[in-house]
């Protein structure tokens, strides 16, 4: 899957909604800077894997509406 398609799977797994669209923008932002941070590793599995810690510590996931 390509990197929007991965973003939307997150949210619908995450949240039970799609992601808006400055959502999708933010994730895919952050995720290139989490790759950065992992150049010397992994920075492909270690950046999705920030990517989805960030989304499960977020308000949408704690939180009952």
């Amino acid at each position: 899957l390509d990197v929007p398609a991965r973003i939307r799977w997150l949210f619908e797994t995450a949240y039970a909604r799609l992601p808006e669209a400055s959502e999708s923008a933010a994730c895919a932002e952050s995720l290139a800077e989490f790759r950065q941070c992992h150049e010397a590793g992994a920075p492909e599995i270690e950046g999705w894997t920030d990517l989805c810690h960030a989304l499960l510590n977020a308000n949408d996931f704690i939180y009952l509406r």
